[in-house]
């Protein structure tokens, strides 16, 4: 995050951060001890709004991510009328994957995007496909990777 607070000249202030993210609900992803990913986020009578979804370089492009978005489906099925929100900087890689998990943009403000996701049974079942794709060809690829080391 610091780089995009960087970008837009934003001060960064480490203790103001904890404190803002430490008021929401939050999921944390641990391996050995170790903070692999987490989210922190609201709940609203509307759904939740998704205040970060971070996941640590080195675990990157290793389906956390795609972890976490699957907690959020799952969440989404108390109600019919739920809906993901988040905001992400429009320079920020994960802003066209979320366009292609079925997120629209709402609103722009400078460079950061309000996306809003309705969680009808259609994008549930949408987005599953989704993660299904990428889950596979993400194996695929350890594993062209593993038979080239032996």
């Amino acid at each position: 995050m610091a780089p995009y607070h960087k970008a837009r000249g934003d001060t960064w202030n480490e203790e103001n951060i904890r404190r803002y993210f430490l008021s929401m609900e939050s999921v944390v992803l641990e391996d050995r001890g170790q903070v692999s990913a987490f989210t922190f986020y609201e709940l609203s009578a509307k759904g939740a709004h998704i205040h970060t979804l971070q996941v640590a370089p080195e675990r990157q492009n290793g389906m956390l991510g795609s972890r976490l978005f699957r907690w959020y489906l799952e969440l989404g099925k108390c109600s019919d009328n739920f809906e993901l929100t988040c905001n992400v900087y429009t320079t920020n890689p994960a802003f066209k994957l979320y366009l292609k998990l079925g997120f629209v943009e709402v609103e722009r403000d400078g460079d950061v995007a309000h996306l809003r996701l309705p969680l009808t049974s259609n994008v549930r079942l949408s987005a599953r496909k989704e993660f299904a794709h990428r889950t596979e060809r993400h194996y695929s690829k350890l594993v062209n990777e593993n038979r080239s080391w032996s």
